[in-house]
């Protein structure tokens, strides 16, 4: 059966989400807007979309974002509740409970907290009864969060074949729910500004449908999703350290077993468009002032692409004057698309003040004016 709630990219969460916990915030209704609840497959990046929504708010409200993670798979009702304990009250013994040390959040006008209930659908039916309080009043027993408290919760759906049980009716509707899907775009974009190596970036803007690979009624332990070509990333930056020949060749095991073999195998033939490329130094110093690739060499294209996006990153912000050599050469992609996304990549990935000197570059300039109908 289709789920009756819309489904949205992390780029759309973190396009609209921020905003609305910023006039919750600013008009003090915090206590009133629903909790969010993101749904989706295994390896998405819920936990990481949730991160940066933090992050995002903390920006827009000039305070700071604190993220408390409670991953309710490993715990247990009285985890959420606290331990009891003997206190006097008018003179008689009663029972108080202690807070749990993960639930001591700072009340301070300077701080937002967000309280990340992970894994709550992996919950066991008497966690997910504990967490109805917490979801809908900000509370749970007699602790109560501060005012400056954000509840967000993620898990995996039921079909997805992964720990899951059904969640309660009474705490379903204390949610407002999405269910999150992939985002090859928005994945780069993050990508590029978490050192993940330009060949990843390259074989995904290339074939942005291998993403992600997981398929609930398959068997395999190893396949593609945004997480595991993480996971592979880190064994290309530890096979780049200690290879001597080719960096996919040295690393295959490891990466066909986070990504699965297909993948690896298909990663593999589009890395060997790598030994034909120019060196990022020869570009930067002018030994290479155009692309020498036809435009009907679309896997070199695209693996230049993200060599050039991933190293400019890396260049400007050590080297602001090769600005003027790069865009030069960019200006010779034989692919206006191309042209268009790595100036989209770069802008989008920079930081502030270098966006403002790429914009104010004759070489940049005149990149955008002969692209300029595309972008429209």
């Amino acid at each position: 059966m289709a789920n009756n709630y819309s489904s949205v990219t992390s780029s759309q969460i973190l396009n609209i989400l921020p905003k609305i916990y910023k006039y919750q915030i600013e008009t003090n209704t915090l206590h009133k807007a629903p909790a969010t609840m993101l749904w989706g497959a295994p390896g998405i990046g819920k936990s990481d979309t949730v991160k940066q929504v933090a992050q995002k708010v903390g920006e827009l409200v000039g305070r700071t974002a604190v993220v408390t993670t409670a991953s309710l798979l490993l715990m247990s009702p009285v985890d959420l509740r606290g331990i009891p304990t003997k206190a006097e009250d008018a003179g008689e013994l009663v029972a108080k409970w202690l807070r749990p040390q993960i639930f001591q959040m700072n009340p301070s006008d300077s701080v937002i907290n967000f309280l990340f209930l992970d894994e709550i659908s992996a919950a066991p039916p008497a966690v997910q009864a504990a967490a109805y309080q917490i979801v809908l009043d900000r509370k749970v027993g007699e602790h109560e969060f501060p005012a400056n408290t954000i509840v967000i919760a993620a898990g995996n759906r039921t079909t997805d074949r992964a720990v899951a049980y059904k969640m309660p009716k009474p705490l379903a509707n204390r949610f407002c729910h999405y269910e999150m899907v992939v985002d090859a775009e928005a994945w780069c974009e993050w990508a590029y500004k978490n050192e993940i190596v330009p060949e990843i970036i390259g074989y995904i803007k290339f074939n942005p449908d291998n993403l992600n690979s997981f398929d609930a009624a398959s068997d395999d332990v190893a396949f593609a999703t945004p997480r595991s070509w993480a996971l592979a990333n880190q064994f290309m930056l530890a096979g780049k350290s200690f290879a001597t020949g080719n960096v996919v060749d040295t690393m295959f095991a490891q990466i066909a077993g986070t990504v699965g073999s297909a993948r690896a195998l298909d990663f593999k033939a589009y890395c060997d468009c790598y030994a034909d490329l120019p060196k990022w130094s020869d570009i930067v110093n002018k030994k290479v002032t155009k692309v020498e690739i036809s435009a009907n060499e679309l896997g070199k294209l695209y693996a230049l692409a993200s060599m050039v996006t991933s190293n400019s990153l890396k260049e400007f912000a050590n080297n602001i004057k090769a600005i003027d050599t790069v865009g030069a050469y960019i200006k010779t992609f034989p692919r206006k698309d191309l042209v268009v996304m790595v100036m989209r990549d770069i802008l989008r990935s920079c930081d502030a003040a270098t966006r403002v000197a790429i914009v104010k570059n004759p070489n940049f300039s005149d990149v955008i004016r002969d692209v300029v109908d595309l972008i429209v």
